[in-house]
């Protein structure tokens, strides 16, 4: 365990500190991934960009779901293990979480492999059937970050995702593009799924030292119960994963002009650049909001929020200023031809804001075994997405895109605050009465 976890005191103390620490090696996690973009932008074809962007999008979306809600669900069921001791309960949950990834990852390979070879001839892409046999390499290095972060190690966790592995592909992208006659999209893949699986190893290594540190005893795997409420987490990361992923690759599979795709790319990564912040403020207060939630404390859950809101709405703010202003010198980073994004980073960084804000009320819904209305909305807006991208596509470009993404994206967070506030009113009169 970190220094700063040590006690509820230290927590409590530490808590913007550590915030801080998370920001800013997502800071550090944002300036590699995008001088990984820039560097792949300018070294490959404007074919090799767009087959590269299709094929990682299509990765980390399976990955994601692969990872099968264990991870999410690890933010609940760890510190609820920690605060009564129960180490057997603890590493049970640790071999169920690496059973089930491996599993689903291995489930989601070939139907990755099938559904890619299924397409038609012209459009099936060898780098894309490359990615996914990462998957189990993403989805299992995504769920050791969450495990450690869960387990009290939020800077280490963070570190490795936001650091070392970005740190990682951008150094065998960068040699192999210099050293390998004929680079292109498949080697860049590769050196992606490189990262990730060197990512996934140290974790792995971690957590079995943080086992062995403290009593080994091991309970057994309660399958039934933790499978039943994993699935509530994976119904949700799939939703949510796929609002997120659903406009890139959906294009990549639409029929479109070259590098269309490879122009809107950019301002889809600018624009949800702020996203990272909530992620890592988010992955420190989820496991002390579990915690309150279980124990039904309004004012620790409204203390939390309020540390958070100071952090990251003000930084939301200034992010979203800075895009309006400088957007065009941004995107002409990557290359003159990326400028005509612009209307479509201002589009998804402003749903990317709005989300940003509310990012911490799915997860707490789900802590309040409210998934039912949360996945009545977060399942109407992607059905929307689905329907609404192609139109929009073929009628206004990439313009049209983003704003779909914008509208459903922010329709999704505000929703489910609401819904939030009122589960933990309900929650109140529960307890009054």
């Amino acid at each position: 365990m970190e220094p700063f976890a040590a006690s509820n005191e230290n927590r409590s103390h530490f808590s913007s500190v550590i915030a801080g620490i998370l920001i800013g090696a997502n800071v550090t996690g944002v300036m590699l991934s995008y001088a990984l973009t820039l560097f792949l932008a300018r070294t490959l074809d404007s074919n090799q960009f767009d087959s590269f962007v299709g094929a990682i999008a299509v990765l980390t979306m399976l990955g994601a779901v692969s990872e099968a809600g264990v991870g999410k669900y690890g933010y609940k069921r760890l510190p609820l293990a920690d605060q009564a001791s129960d180490t057997s309960e603890r590493n049970a949950y640790l071999r169920f979480a690496k059973r089930t990834v491996f599993l689903c990852s291995a489930i989601f390979v070939a139907c990755g492999i099938f559904l890619e070879s299924a397409l038609p001839n012209e459009a099936v892409e060898f780098t894309s059937i490359t990615s996914v046999l990462f998957i189990p390499a993403v989805a299992g290095c995504g769920v050791a970050v969450d495990l450690l972060i869960a387990s009290q190690s939020p800077i280490t966790g963070t570190l490795i995702a936001r650091a070392l592995v970005p740190t990682i592909t951008l150094s065998l992208i960068v040699v192999g593009s210099q050293t390998i006659r004929g680079f292109d999209a498949t080697m860049a893949v590769i050196c992606f799924g490189i990262g990730s699986t060197l990512g996934l190893l140290l974790c792995a290594a971690l957590l079995q030292r943080f086992r062995w540190m403290g009593k080994t005893n091991v309970g057994e795997i309660q399958w039934q119960h933790w499978i039943s409420r994993s699935l509530s987490y994976f119904a949700v990361t799939c939703a949510i994963t796929w609002l997120f992923k659903a406009p890139l690759v959906m294009l990549h599979h639409l029929p479109h002009s070259a590098a269309e795709l490879g122009l809107l790319a950019p301002a889809f990564e600018t624009g949800c650049l702020v996203l990272l912040l909530s992620k890592s403020a988010d992955k420190y207060y989820l496991p002390m909001l579990a915690v309150a939630i279980d124990q039904g404390d309004i004012e620790t859950d409204e203390r939390l929020r309020r540390r958070r809101q100071s952090l990251i709405g003000g930084a939301a703010c200034i992010f979203w200023l800075a895009i309006v202003l400088i957007g065009k010198q941004i995107l002409s980073l990557f290359g003159p031809q990326f400028v005509v994004s612009y209307p479509a980073l201002l589009w998804v960084t402003t749903g990317a804001c709005i989300w940003t804000l509310f990012s911490l009320s799915p997860s707490a819904l789900l802590f309040m075994r409210r998934s039912k209305q949360l996945g009545l909305n977060l399942i109407f807006h992607s059905l929307a997405l689905m329907v609404l991208i192609p139109i929009a596509f073929y009628q206004h470009g990439n313009t049209g895109v983003a704003f779909v993404f914008a509208v459903c994206l922010a329709s999704t967070a505000a929703i489910a605050r609401i819904q939030e506030s009122i589960a933990w009113k309900s929650e109140s009169e529960t307890m009054a009465t």
